[in-house]
């Protein structure tokens, strides 16, 4: 019987592994959610105990495989760059609504059964969470807005082509003022989805000019990794001094994060995320100027908190 867990769980990894190297542009919380749910369907508990724990053990082999791929690339040759808090958030979307379903008092056999018909509903909710917040978004964009971006993911990607799209069509009314927002440089990835769009004009900038800039923008538009318990949000590095920069200038911060990315963590400040958000392969920071005799500093994530 322990052999045929083992096999389970080595299947287990080996399947989240292959996922996150086939599809990069994929959050890699939504695949931990599709990886939980084909636990699921395949456990053969028999009790509420025994399936809660075996899906909080899938939880730590994803995460495990997670930190595996530290030295491993996707399909395009780039390294694999994950966050493993992500990977927990998305299994803990299948063990919170296991234990909600539970606590219903059900017999085991139809709670199993009632799990596997909403198993696929919630792999839809992932798709539906980007058009509620799509839907949210819309009445912030308007013409010749100007917006400052800070990080990239493929949600804020998406949102900014639907919603310019759907308002003003080719007609040029968008301003990004885009950091480079080093090591990670995440303004290559948004010129490079945006550039064809003649509706959007695209400013880059160095991370020194954003306080010399803030003044010309609207709001800042950031991503995020997690929101934690206190409202704060952990995400690339930057993205707190630009906090900091918009509120001294009182213009408005918001953030683009998905229901899964709520997660309970709570650090008290910027020590906290070495160690509860640990960032596997983060891009080494490059300086022309750096010599063996100097240390680099190679932070890959920042808390901003929520005041």
């Amino acid at each position: 019987k322990n052999v045929g867990k083992y096999k389970k769980m080595n299947f287990l990894k080996d399947e989240f592994k292959g996922l996150v190297k086939e599809r990069p542009s994929c959050s890699v919380a939504s695949l931990a959610a599709f990886c939980m749910g084909n636990v699921l369907k395949k456990s053969d508990q028999v009790t509420a105990l025994g399936l809660a724990s075996e899906m909080e053990k899938a939880k730590e082999c994803m995460v495990n495989a997670g930190k595996e791929l530290e030295k491993e690339q996707d399909i395009s040759g780039n390294p694999i760059r994950l966050n493993l808090v992500s990977i927990e958030s998305g299994c803990d979307i299948y063990i919170q609504t296991v234990s909600r379903i539970f606590s219903n008092n059900m017999q085991f056999k139809f709670t199993k059964k009632r799990l596997g018909e909403i198993s696929p509903s919630l792999d839809t909710m992932l798709f539906e969470c980007k058009t509620a917040i799509f839907q949210c978004f819309k009445p912030f964009v308007r013409d010749a807005i100007k917006i400052l971006v800070i990080g990239h993911n493929d949600l804020l990607e998406n949102l900014l082509l639907s919603c310019v799209e759907e308002k003003y069509g080719s007609t040029s009314r968008i301003d990004l003022y885009l950091p480079e927002c080093r090591p990670f440089k995440s303004y290559l990835k948004i010129k490079e989805a945006l550039k064809q769009k003649q509706s959007i004009r695209m400013h880059i900038l160095a991370d020194s000019a954003i306080a010399q800039t803030m003044h010309k923008i609207d709001y800042v538009l950031a991503t995020a990794e997690a929101v934690v318990e206190s409202g704060g949000i952990v995400s690339q590095i930057g993205t707190y001094q630009s906090a900091l920069v918009a509120k001294a200038f009182s213009k408005p911060f918001y953030v683009v994060a998905e229901s899964y990315q709520f997660v309970r963590k709570f650090p008290l400040d910027q020590r906290g995320i070495d160690n509860d958000f640990k960032y596997i392969n983060p891009p080494e920071f490059e300086s022309e100027d750096k010599d063996s005799s100097m240390e680099v500093c190679n932070a890959s994530l920042d808390y901003t908190p929520p005041d």
